[in-house]
């Protein structure tokens, strides 16, 4: 095994509900950029320009069993090409 992990998540727009019925008015008003950013050193995600999530690398001897260390264990294996698959779509037109 690779150690890689396929994993959905949903981090709702910055400053709106994260119910459904916002989220979805949000993303219909306007164009909105997506944006990741990563490093050695961190992950990030931006929905216009505002990070939503941001993982930090772990240091060595941190792992997935060390609790609340600040840090992301899957970072540091992201040491390869990749290719990242985006999908958006409004679900309520």
């Amino acid at each position: 095994e690779s150690g890689r992990k396929i994993k959905e998540e949903f981090y709702a727009a910055p400053g709106v509900a994260a119910n459904h019925e916002a989220q979805t008015w949000e993303v219909k008003k306007r164009w909105h950029t997506y944006t990741l950013e990563w490093t050695p050193g961190h992950i990030a995600w931006f929905y216009d320009g505002k990070v939503i999530r941001w993982d930090n690398a772990c240091p060595p001897g941190v792992n997935e069993e060390d609790e609340n260390k600040g840090c992301n264990p899957q970072v540091n294996l992201m040491t390869e090409p990749m290719r990242l698959y985006f999908n958006a779509w409004i679900i309520d037109p």
